[in-house]
């Protein structure tokens, strides 16, 4: 997953040099980042039932 990920920013930027193979903490804090935007996302998105979440606070 990471390393497909960086494959794609690296296409998109146009970056040629070979990745490195991701250590376990690279791949822990990408799975984090991703659990906190799709959280984010699930939360405060509008017109969804997360909605009803975030107004209880």
């Amino acid at each position: 997953m990471y390393r497909s990920l960086m494959n794609f920013l690296s296409r998109v930027t146009g970056r040629s040099e070979p990745l490195e193979a991701p250590t376990i903490l690279e791949m822990v804090l990408t799975l984090v980042w991703l659990s906190a935007l799709a959280l984010g996302v699930i939360l405060f998105w509008p017109d969804s039932g997360g909605t009803f979440i975030y107004e209880g606070f």
